[in-house]
């Protein structure tokens, strides 16, 4: 009996062990399983959006192809155009060269003919005059030649033509062109190379004056409108005397030292005031009493 109670309790005990450890093992096996699954399921995923990945990137790479394709295309479009534009721009510039070289060539035949013409006129002017002036040369010569006998004066022979000065000029030529165009030139001219009466009158009309001793500006009145009728034939006469030269106007030509153009417009040290400033701040005196009287100043203390 004790025999059989031990033989129970050992086959209940062994019972009790294998049992507790199928039941632990199948545990570990179910956890096993569910993490490989998870990982399964996690490698699917994975796997999809790599697969994802791949796919976009060839739909990328075949659209950047495209892309490119397009360029080279585009390029070659762009090339065949800026040829024919190249080309079409060659042609151009050659018959406007062409065109130029035959206007050239016109202006040319134009000048020289121009050139002749205006020779042959001066030589009829020149003849003309000669023939106007030899009847007064002739008259100079009998009164000259006249007053040597009153006076007992005659030309010793073997005197060569040099050494003779006669009493009256045989040229008669005038110099009042370049006369007038001085005197254009100086209308144009600061005062510090053109100071003379009628000039300075002519510049200080319609314009304030600054005096350099008193440091102050002033207005003169307007009295006339300038007038330069004979401007156009000085210009003419300057451009007809270039184009017969055969240097021309092309030339650079260094300015000199007291050459108008390298003087400012505004030569004194300070900014003028208003005009209508300046007028109040003058006091003219009665040109009834004084007609010959310049004008006073009123000095204040913001001009010190």
């Amino acid at each position: 009996m004790q025999l059989v109670l031990v033989i129970f309790f050992v086959s209940c005990y062994c019972t009790k062990y294998v049992s507790g450890v199928t039941t632990q093992s199948s545990e570990n096996v179910t956890v096993k399983e569910k993490d490989t699954i998870e990982e399964v399921n996690v490698i699917k995923n994975n796997y999809h959006e790599l697969l994802k990945r791949v796919i976009n990137n060839e739909i990328e790479i075949s659209e950047q192809k495209g892309r490119e394709q397009y360029l080279k295309n585009d390029l070659e479009n762009t090339k065949r155009y800026m040829t024919c534009q190249m080309e079409d721009i060659k042609d151009f510039t050659e018959e406007k060269y062409n065109n130029l070289n035959e206007t050239k060539a016109a202006l040319m035949k134009t000048m020289i003919s121009f050139s002749q013409s205006l020779t042959s006129l001066n030589d009829t002017i020149q003849e003309r005059s000669n023939g106007l002036e030899i009847p007064e040369m002739l008259k100079c010569v009998e009164n000259s030649t006249d007053n040597s006998f009153k006076s007992g004066l005659y030309i010793e022979r073997g005197t060569s033509d040099e050494d003779y000065e006669p009493s009256f000029n045989i040229t008669l030529r005038s110099t009042s062109d370049l006369e007038s165009f001085q005197n254009l030139i100086l209308a144009y001219t600061s005062k510090r190379h053109a100071y003379t009466p009628p000039v300075y009158r002519v510049r200080n009309r319609w314009r304030r004056g600054f005096n350099k001793k008193s440091s102050r500006w002033s207005v003169q009145e307007i009295k006339e409108k300038k007038r330069y009728p004979h401007l156009s034939d000085v210009i003419h006469s300057i451009l007809t005397a270039r184009l017969i030269d055969e240097v021309g106007m092309n030339r650079n030509v260094v300015l000199e030292a007291d050459d108008p153009r390298r003087i400012k417009r505004n030569i004194a040290p300070i900014p003028p005031p208003p005009t209508q400033q300046i007028a109040l701040e003058q006091k003219a005196r009665s040109n009834k009493e004084y007609p010959d009287k310049t004008i006073d100043y009123m000095y204040s203390p913001l001009n010190n």
